[in-house]
This record gives C-alpha cells, sequence and structure tokens, in this order.
C-alpha cells in the first residue's frame, strides 16, 4: 500500500535534491513543480520526522513557521516548489525523515 505526500521547498534546487533523496526508497510519481498560486498564501511548518510510525508530524509551534502572507515574505521566505508522490507505506517513516532533512515544509 502506498501514502501520498506533498512536501514544500524554498527553491526549486532544494525540491530536486529532496527527490534524489527519496529515490533510494520505493517511491513514484514523484514531481517538482512550482506552488500554485492559491497555495502560496497558506502557512507552511517544518516537517519534522517525529512522532507515531506512519504519520507525518510537524513542530506545530516550532520556529521556522513560514506565512506567505505579503507582510511576512521578506521575514522568512517564501516557498516556491512542491514535491509530491507515493510512497510504500512501510518506507513512509524513512521518507519524513529524508523530507525533514531536506528542510522540507507541509502546509498548516
Amino acid at each position: 500500500m502506498t501514502k501520498n505526500f506533498v512536501a514544500y521547498f524554498k527553491s526549486e534546487n532544494d525540491a530536486e535534491a529532496a527527490k534524489a533523496k527519496l529515490e533510494k526508497l520505493r517511491v513514484s510519481n514523484l514531481l517538482v513543480d512550482e506552488v500554485p498560486e492559491g497555495e502560496k498564501r497558506k502557512a507552511f511548518i517544518p516537517i519534522v520526522g517525529m512522532g507515531t510510525p506512519g504519520t507525518m508530524s510537524t513542530g506545530a509551534g516550532a520556529m521556522g513557521i513560514i506565512n506567505t502572507s505579503e507582510d511576512s515574505r521578506d521575514e522568512h521566505g517564501e516557498v516556491t516548489h512542491l514535491l509530491e508522490g507515493k510512497v510504500e507505506q512501510e518506507d513512509y517513516d524513512e521518507a519524513i525523515s529524508l523530507l525533514s532533512e531536506s528542510k522540507g515544509y507541509e502546509s498548516q
């Protein structure tokens, strides 16, 4: 069984580097793309590889929250690209760990 994931990054290079790391796992349908305009207005939280096995956990309340509203973009930067795909459930926790190491964010 596979699980879907979407991770957001501050640059296309960061997203591509994370994609390369994930390719050692049982993944499929990996796609790097620009963040759609409608999603640029969301807040993003760093992905943290911790918590219950099989769940994507974030450091809710952790430093590094990106709110992409106009007034906070200069202070924190903004996400520009996303990486989405599927990973086998057995590799999910490792995939989340790799996304965390690659400074990936998830939508809040």
